[in-house]
């Protein structure tokens, strides 16, 4: 038998690698020979229009064309900008991002590197922008599977902002957590939860431990423990958020009761049927109460009852929970959906261990009547 995934605590490891990074800086830069304010303003203007041609090229899968489009506006920005400043950084970036599109990571990173040079000269080696530079080249190396490389740059990105004065503490603490992540995809999970916990004493310190951000890193970490059978360290980590959730959220919230499941699926790994029955019994009991009876998330706890039910030889009772928790899912979303294929699978099974003498077709027929 199989159990539903543990919902509302997936590790979306995807967000937090990110992407390509868009600056803040304006035309603050000091060109090498830009030409007067009226010439400058024209060619802005000029430089927009192919930009906004780009995108639509690109849109419709022409990036040969939204490729020309972009150096144009290139072209433009550094005749009237000068070669140093900061949009012509991200005209740089624009082209940049292209190359990833495609594929392209060597040219992509040429295309960073001169927009990082740029902005080292133009607004000093401390500056954010700076910083969103390297995050750039990280996510690129990232991409092309150079790990090493990828955190050495993050790190180059954390190091700027830990040190600016009036640093902003959500991108030190995304800079944590893309560090980690990077270790996370390589399997190093020791070095993963090391960076994961750095961000979530900065996220304690700077928005409290009662914060909807700090909850859900609590239960980020504790689902990388549960992911690699350190049982004892998830079962923490998810004690630790529940006292959180149960007192800030209630005790009958969908994302505490989603915490009753993570912790009864750790029991009922270890086969400690007795505490996982009761932990999925609260967890049934709150979605019951806040959701109703009829909502998915209530048929998923009937289901992981049922197996906890069969690995205790309790057959009846695992075919009926399992019953309960089809005719929410045929209900709502369809006989066909994979969900309730999955507890159809789960109830087929159960009946045969049963020996009833009926095909387990017409059984379920019956019952549905």
């Amino acid at each position: 038998m199989k159990l539903f995934p543990n919902y509302l605590t997936a590790i979306l490891a995807a967000g937090l690698l990110g992407g390509c990074v868009t600056t803040a800086s304006g035309p603050t830069g000091t060109g090498s020979s830009p030409q007067d304010a009226g010439t400058a303003a024209s060619g802005a203007k000029d430089a927009t229009a192919y930009e906004n041609e780009a995108r639509e090229f690109y849109e419709r899968g022409d990036t040969a064309n939204a490729l020309e489009a972009y150096r144009q506006a290139l072209a433009i920005r550094e005749r009237t900008l000068g070669a140093d400043h900061p949009d012509v950084a991200a005209s740089c970036d624009d082209i940049a991002l292209l190359y990833v599109g495609q594929g392209e990571y060597a040219r992509a990173l040429e295309w960073y590197q001169q927009s990082l040079a740029i902005r080292e000269r133009t607004l000093g080696a401390d500056h954010p922008d700076v910083a969103a530079g390297y995050d750039n080249l990280a996510w690129v190396n990232l991409s092309k599977g150079d790990y090493a490389k990828a955190v050495e740059q993050y790190q180059q990105a954390l190091a700027i902002r830990e040190n600016a004065p009036d640093s902003d503490q959500a991108d030190t603490i995304k800079t944590h957590k893309q560090i980690a992540s990077v270790y996370h995809r390589q399997g190093d999970y020791a070095n993963a939860l090391a960076w994961y916990r750095k961000a979530l004493e900065v996220r304690e310190r700077v928005q409290g431990p009662e914060h909807p951000d700090t909850i859900k890193d609590y239960n980020f970490i504790a689902a990388i423990y549960d992911s690699q059978g350190d049982y004892a360290n998830a079962l923490a980590w998810y004690q630790k958020l529940l006292a959180i959730q149960e007192r800030v959220a209630g005790k009958d919230h969908p994302e505490t009761a989603a915490t009753y499941n993570s912790i009864a699926t750790i029991y009922s790994s270890q086969d400690d049927y007795k505490n996982a029955l009761a932990w999925y019994e609260k967890a049934l009991a709150a979605h019951e109460k806040t959701l109703g009876a009829e909502h998915p998330y209530t048929a998923a706890i009937h289901n992981n009852i049922a197996k906890v039910q069969y690995n205790r030889g309790e057959y009846n009772k695992a075919l009926a929970e399992c019953l309960a928790a089809y005719k929410v899912i045929a209900g709502n979303l369809g006989d066909s959906h994979p969900n309730a294929q999955l507890i159809k699978t789960n109830m087929e099974e159960i009946y045969r261990s049963l020996n009833q003498p009926k095909p387990f077709s017409q059984w379920l027929g019956e019952a549905l009547r």
